[in-house]
């Protein structure tokens, strides 16, 4: 989930409209908080940072889901089955989860973030709600790294 979203941020077109790349950092929001409520239910001892990421991670989708809207929601989500095919997984199942794995791909993730939220914030062509949405976006994705460091 996280490096796949990874890579579908990494692939937006620069030329995409500014609502549907905070879509693409909509998304990976919720794959961080995803993986960080993971680790914090399944990883022993369990670790101190995750829980206020995945809580950040929250807050700040749901902050944007009033920017993109409904639709774009509910196209950028990742459906249950998604979700129940992540916790199915061999390598959870039966050896839990890899805690540095899951941090590599955070902060990968978070990398392919950082250059659409902190180019959206600038650009003065966008709307301001959008803008004040990325600028928060921004402030996320550092307190995420600065958890992880």
């Amino acid at each position: 989930m996280l490096a796949d979203t990874a890579a579908q941020l990494k692939a937006i077109p620069a030329d995409r409209p500014a609502v549907v790349q905070l879509a693409h950092c909509f998304r990976g929001f919720v794959a961080i908080g995803f993986a960080c409520t993971v680790l914090d239910r399944e990883f022993v001892p369990r670790p101190l940072e995750c829980m206020p990421v995945a809580e950040k991670s929250a807050n700040i989708s749901l902050r944007i889901i009033d920017v993109i809207g409904p639709e774009l929601h509910s196209r950028y989500k990742f459906d249950r089955q998604q979700i129940a095919n992540q916790l199915a997984g061999p390598q959870l199942t039966f050896f839990g989860p890899n805690l540095s794995g899951y941090v590599r791909e955070i902060l990968r993730l978070t990398a392919r973030i950082w250059p659409v939220v902190s180019g959206l914030a600038a650009d003065e062509c966008a709307l301001p709600q959008l803008r004040h949405a990325a600028r928060a976006a921004a402030e996320a994705v550092d307190f995420i790294g600065r958890q992880f460091d």
